[in-house]
């Protein structure tokens, strides 16, 4: 089936049931292997195995004849994986809205412009944690090859004041960026910064730089207000395990290796995980899930969807 009419059935039988059974991102962690060690991340000290290629294509299989049309290939590192051309070309294949995370670092060491050819959407992964911030005076290279990019930057109580200049420089460069404020996991220090601090700072740039801000209006506004996320999203480990419903109260739900993704979404232990997150208070502001959970308003989906969905995505 064409993923935009995938898509657009996926989004509005939610919609109109107004329900949350049926996650339409994927976030795939396709392997926890990464050549840095960022402090307020806990995925490299984890040492989950990767799939092989064809379990990775399995997996990509079960996501594709579920409600899922969008899959984020994350880490770790993607590009540890010799594979991740294959693993690409086959997952563009199955008719998939495909984003691809990368801290950048490998860039010249892999075949980078063919890998390009597969996914609609770059992001860039840059920040003082990761001491990559050099990346930032190579957003030509991506340009060049006609990538649309979003720098994704995580703030930490260290960096408030090192906004401004990333975000200067991704606009000069003609890119976006997500800010997203560090998240405690467990096994890392505590780099949440000021929230409010944060708040006036966004928002403020975001009046001076318009589109160039891909954090949502309502994103931000979920620093000092209640919300509740939802469930619109599934984490997959390296191994093919479903965290769910979500990374901080998550617990495995299956494999999809063994189980049937949609199957397990209608299963009585999927509804009690959607209730226990409608019951959660952390307010951790983990940007998968408290994003995608506004844009089942289509007063809030409408104006992010301007922002963020360009002629690739749809083209």
């Amino acid at each position: 089936m064409n993923r935009n009419v995938r898509a657009l059935r996926g989004y509005l039988s939610n919609y109109i049931r107004n329900d949350f059974d049926n996650p339409f991102y994927a976030s795939f962690k396709i392997t926890h292997r990464c050549n840095l060690r960022c402090g307020f991340c806990n995925v490299w000290a984890d040492k989950i195995p990767d799939l092989n290629t064809n379990d990775v294509l399995t997996v990509i299989d079960n996501l594709s004849q579920a409600s899922t049309f969008t899959i984020s290939f994350e880490g770790g590192e993607p590009l540890l994986r010799k594979d991740i051309g294959e693993i690409l070309r086959y997952t563009h294949d199955c008719s998939n809205y495909i984003l691809f995370t990368t801290n950048g670092l490998l860039i010249d060491r892999r075949p980078f412009a063919e890998y390009a050819r597969y996914f609609d959407f770059l992001q860039l992964s840059i920040d003082e944690g990761h001491s990559n911030v050099h990346m930032l005076d190579r957003l030509d290279f991506f340009s060049d090859l006609g990538i649309k990019t979003t720098v994704q930057t995580v703030v930490t109580k260290r960096d408030l004041d090192k906004i401004e200049e990333k975000v200067e420089k991704v606009h000069a460069h003609g890119h976006k960026i997500l800010i997203m404020p560090a998240f405690n996991f467990e096994g890392t220090e505590d780099l949440t910064p000021d929230l409010m601090a944060l708040r006036e700072i966004v928002t403020r740039l975001k009046r001076e730089y318009g589109n160039t801000l891909t954090t949502s209006r309502s994103y931000i506004e979920s620093f000092d207000q209640p919300y509740k996320c939802r469930t619109l999203s599934v984490m997959i480990e390296p191994n093919g395990d479903i965290i769910y419903p979500c990374m901080p109260i998550g617990t495995k739900l299956g494999n999809l290796l063994e189980n049937d993704l949609q199957a397990l979404m209608i299963s009585e232990r999927a509804q009690a995980d959607r209730e226990q997150m409608l019951r959660c208070d952390r307010h951790c502001l983990i940007y998968c899930h408290a994003e995608t959970s506004h844009l089942m308003s289509l007063r809030k989906l409408v104006p992010y969807a301007r922002n963020i969905v360009t002629f690739r995505a749809f083209g």
